[in-house]
């Protein structure tokens, strides 16, 4: 009996330090910048193929499933095809009594500049972003980046 205690509490202690790891980040605007700046390194979760297994602890079920559209055209984080980004700032713009959050994060993208908001709700897990939307032109990712529909 001992022996399965010990081999279920090293499992449970897995499956901590793995939520602990990826899902439970106590706030949003520290989630936002994970992403961003392991995406920025080239080291983010969108371009490793074998991170795809940890999207459903940083992205809501719409946006993943979106996501595993693999023909984006262009960079889902910034909404470019090419980016050099600068100036970049993430800040929380508004958050309410259900664990709904929105963050602004804005930058320079060869000059040009870019303000994004993403959408985000609070689970058992940690934030978890739910869409991302470009305010000017109202362009969000999971519309935009759903399979296109046959005629």
């Amino acid at each position: 009996m001992k022996i399965i205690f010990v081999g279920f509490c090293g499992l449970l202690i897995s499956f901590t330090t793995l939520f602990a790891a990826d899902g439970d980040i106590p706030e949003p605007t520290d989630a936002v910048k994970k992403l961003y700046s392991e995406h920025l390194d080239n080291k983010g979760i969108l371009l490793d193929r074998t991170a795809r297994t940890t999207w459903e602890f940083r992205f809501g079920p719409e946006l993943c499933e979106a996501l595993k559209n693999d023909h984006w055209g262009f960079d889902p984080l910034v909404f470019a095809q090419d980016h050099d980004i600068k100036n970049l700032t993430i800040k929380e713009i508004d958050r309410d009594d259900h664990g709904r959050v929105l963050v602004l994060v804005s930058f320079k993208n060869f000059g040009k500049s870019i303000r994004l908001v993403v959408a985000m709700n609070h689970t058992d897990h940690g934030y978890r972003i739910e869409n991302i939307v470009e305010p000017e032109t109202g362009i969000d990712l999971i519309n935009n980046l759903a399979p296109s529909s046959p005629n």
